[in-house]
């Protein structure tokens, strides 16, 4: 299983959290500490020697007798408590040289589908971008060599984030469009 990113509210403070499964639970790193959480059963886990009980969503979670309100943020809000700052969309531009692929979507990289220097054709498959549930295919606008990529597999974007550089290919200078 590929580990999973969210984010949450705790206690009036948002985190990053990333849930990796494990032989005997799961391992969750929050702020660059990793805490491995053990079920008990479907209402109980172990952690650190601590009992939890999950409450229902409505509720939160109850750590040692007493109610932590617990909420599963959206993209929009992680982006609002700058949770999401470095994955605001670059300023980068196409020239005559390079195009620039950009995310159509917010969205998770599942998979990169080209290497640096790899020649692509127009509508070759560059990556695989996973957005509500759905996985997408991102093609290439137009044949070119793969000159930078800025995102790896597990990435999350916003929309218009640049991707993928690709140097033009068979253009005469001062041309637009596709050769």
């Amino acid at each position: 299983m590929i580990p999973r990113r969210m984010f949450l509210e705790y206690e009036g403070k948002a985190y990053a959290v990333t849930v990796r499964p494990t032989e005997e639970g799961f391992l969750v790193q929050v702020d660059g500490e990793e805490i491995p959480v053990i079920p008990i059963d479907e209402e109980h886990c172990t952690s650190g020697g601590r009992r939890i009980q999950l409450a229902s969503k409505a509720e939160g979670l109850w750590v040692q007798g007493r109610l932590r309100e617990l909420r599963l943020l959206s993209l929009e809000e992680a982006f609002a408590w700058g949770l999401l700052a470095s994955l605001r969309p670059a300023t980068v531009e196409d020239s005559e040289e390079l195009v620039w692929v950009r995310s159509p979507m917010p969205g998770r990289v599942v998979e990169l589908k080209v290497r640096l220097g790899e020649e692509v054709d127009r509508g070759q498959a560059l990556l695989t971008l996973e957005a509500m549930k759905m996985q997408n295919e991102i093609s290439s606008p137009e044949k070119g060599a793969v000159a930078e990529i800025k995102i790896k597999p597990g990435d999350f974007l916003s929309a218009e984030t640049p991707l993928i550089a690709l140097r033009r290919v068979n253009r005469r200078p001062g041309s637009v469009g596709v050769p």
